[in-house]
């Protein structure tokens, strides 16, 4: 993401609760090998998350000091996530899809099929193509139905 200066904080709360929906903390990019000037690293006092790893916190400490002197210090608690009831559209339902390129199109249709049962996923899908997306070329749909799906 580089250093986002003064939303450095939005940042971070943007990537915790991605963090919490999907029970996964990312790993750092790049990460090789503990600055030797840091104690805490080499004794192992203090780790990089350097793998992805469960995630699965009720709280999370944000520090967020950036260089133009924007400095938050803060405490957010996570509600437990909710498991939402498997959704059987009663009729056929069309997912659409916009992307610059088929391959885009088709990882997301692919994730469509994958998260049909979802109705915010569903929902979202038909909010975002209200809206025309700049240089979004390319067009596809899957029609979703209990017995069979079809991908166009």
């Amino acid at each position: 993401m580089g250093h986002p200066e003064p939303v450095a904080g939005l940042c971070a709360i943007a990537k915790v609760v991605m963090a919490h929906a999907a029970g996964v903390l990312p790993a750092n990019l790049h990460y090789n090998s503990p600055n030797p000037d840091i104690p805490g690293l080499i004794d192992g006092r203090l780790q990089v998350v350097d793998r992805a790893q469960p995630f699965d916190a009720k709280y999370v400490g944000f520090n967020s000091m950036g260089f133009g002197g924007t400095n938050v210090h803060f405490l957010m608690k996570l509600d437990p996530k909710e498991q939402q009831p498997k959704w059987t559209p009663p009729v056929p339902l069309m997912l659409l899809s916009s992307g610059r390129t088929t391959e885009a199109v088709e990882v997301f249709l692919d994730k469509s099929l994958v998260h049909q049962e979802n109705r915010s996923f569903a929902g979202l899908t038909h909010e975002i193509t209200k809206y025309d997306t700049p240089k979004h070329g390319f067009r596809g749909y899957v029609i979703v139905q209990p017995e069979n799906m079809e991908k166009q």
